[in-house]
């Protein structure tokens, strides 16, 4: 599994989750690093995507600050 920002990226802060390579997914989760609700899903079982939150949840401030750092330049 690989946690990722993209650079330049639009929105609210999120990240994507990733199963395998991104541009050859087995899996695929976009999360809103706000309040940790799954935006987009594909491949990851709901219970799969509970587990995630709750091993990310506590990275949620060092998530924000990188979020913020990487999508302004």
């Amino acid at each position: 599994m690989s946690v990722w920002i993209y650079y330049g990226d639009h929105g609210f802060p999120h990240v994507e989750i990733y199963q395998g390579k991104p541009e050859n997914f087995e899996a695929h989760l976009k999360l809103n690093i706000l309040d940790f609700e799954p935006l987009e899903v594909n491949g990851f079982s709901e219970r799969s995507v509970r587990m995630i939150i709750k091993k990310l949840r506590p990275y949620r401030e060092a998530l924000l600050k990188d979020w913020y750092e990487i999508v302004k330049e």
